[in-house]
């Protein structure tokens, strides 16, 4: 009597299906946690809004970018609001987004939407009262608010270690790094966006940040393994 014995195999479809599985799984509960699901959203979107600020017209830029005029026109009071939303160039753009990508991916799971919302009004404030003083006859962009997530970053990380993904020497290291003065790479970054680069609105969103990371309330290791 004979017997067709087949050797055991994993299949491979389901060892494919089983990572792909666990990926989901893992995306989901880092990126999808409904305590987030409303910070990524307004980032989609947001960031949607400005590519169609950028190429929509670039009489847009002209309109919301803050100017030096407005220092006495009171009837501008809006432009350090919305000057963050418009870029120089589209490089300029990719560059502020995939920062804005990297630090939000760095900040779970420490911000929350609400706390975002006020992070970028606080830096539009600080900014916009210092830019009179920066000599500068225009401005545009983001980097000034992601100076202002870093140095948030590295203080909340200092107050929640337990919660936190990046240790604080690390993003303060990085805002050290960033707010360093270096002539070869201001000249490359001036070339890159054509535009100077705004080093008090860097500073002014950096300490606007650091400001709102002492204040702001965090979660605490319970908490965030709760949600």
């Amino acid at each position: 009597m004979t017997h067709n014995h087949r050797p055991h195999q994993a299949p491979a479809v389901n060892t494919t299906t089983g990572t792909a599985s666990t990926l989901m799984r893992f995306l989901s509960g880092r990126m999808l946690k409904s305590s987030h699901r409303a910070l990524y959203g307004y980032l989609l979107l947001g960031s949607v809004v400005l590519f169609a600020l950028q190429t929509v017209s670039p009489a847009i830029g002209q309109v919301l970018q803050w100017q030096a005029s407005d220092a006495e026109n009171l009837q501008a009071w809006w432009r350090p609001f919305t000057a963050h939303l418009v870029h120089t160039n589209l490089t300029h753009l990719l560059m502020n987004l995939l920062g804005l990508w990297l630090l939000v991916w760095a900040a779970y799971p420490l911000l929350r939407a609400r706390q975002a919302i006020t992070l970028y009004l606080l830096c539009c404030v600080a900014i916009g009262l210092t830019l009179p003083a920066s000599g500068l006859g225009s401005y545009r962009g983001l980097s000034g608010v992601l100076y202002g997530i870093v140095a948030w970053l590295s203080v909340a990380s200092w107050r929640s270690p337990a919660v936190a993904i990046l240790p604080s020497w690390l993003t303060g290291g990085l805002l050290a790094l960033l707010l360093w003065p270096d002539s070869q790479h201001d000249a490359f970054t001036a070339h890159l966006i054509q535009a100077h680069v705004a080093h008090l609105a860097h500073f002014s969103g950096a300490l606007c940040g650091a400001f709102y990371g002492m204040l702001c309330r965090l979660p605490t290791q319970t908490n965030s393994l709760r949600n």
